[in-house]
């Protein structure tokens, strides 16, 4: 995770920059680009913090209740039946 960390930041944080000229813009005619802008640049900012935190938060949480699931059902030294 840490070995990609930087690229994906410096990726979002450069087109979430670039986009900030279409969005603040007063122009004539830009009027209908800067929502699109916004919504751009909100979707990846939002995207980028589901990659990188919630992702591995629920990951990690089903991790560990599958491994609390595995210990509650395993059966606990069940005796040896006898056949005879």
């Amino acid at each position: 995770m840490r070995l990609r960390l930087r690229p994906i930041l410096m990726t979002t944080a450069s087109t979430v920059l670039g986009l900030s000229p279409l969005a603040f813009a007063m122009a004539v005619g830009l009027e209908r680009m800067s929502p699109l802008a916004i919504i751009a640049g909100s979707g990846l900012i939002v995207g980028t913090v589901f990659t990188l935190v919630v992702t591995p938060v629920a990951y990690s949480a089903l991790e560990s209740l599958r491994e609390k699931a595995g210990q509650v059902l395993k059966p606990a030294g069940s005796p040896a039946r006898d056949r005879g």
